[in-house]
């Protein structure tokens, strides 16, 4: 039997945004790239090794939850 999720989301613009401490966030696995591979940068745009990590610490610096999906 398939499950029948229901996701309830927001899209933020991730310069203006400020997070907070009961936000959830579920983070591309592309973003965890460009924040710990330094080589990334070489192929990278500048907003995703600028503005993707600078949001990032802000949530965790707010101690927002950070989820990631792996698939098979």
């Amino acid at each position: 039997m398939a499950v029948n999720y229901t996701v309830q989301a927001e899209v933020v613009d991730i310069q203006s945004d400020t997070p907070k401490q009961d936000d959830i966030f579920l983070v591309d696995t592309n973003v965890w790239y460009w924040l710990t591979y330094t080589k990334a940068s070489t192929s990278a745009q500048a907003y995703q090794i600028t503005a993707y990590p600078s949001y990032l610490a802000k949530a965790i610096s707010a101690q927002a939850l950070l989820l990631t999906a792996l698939f098979h």
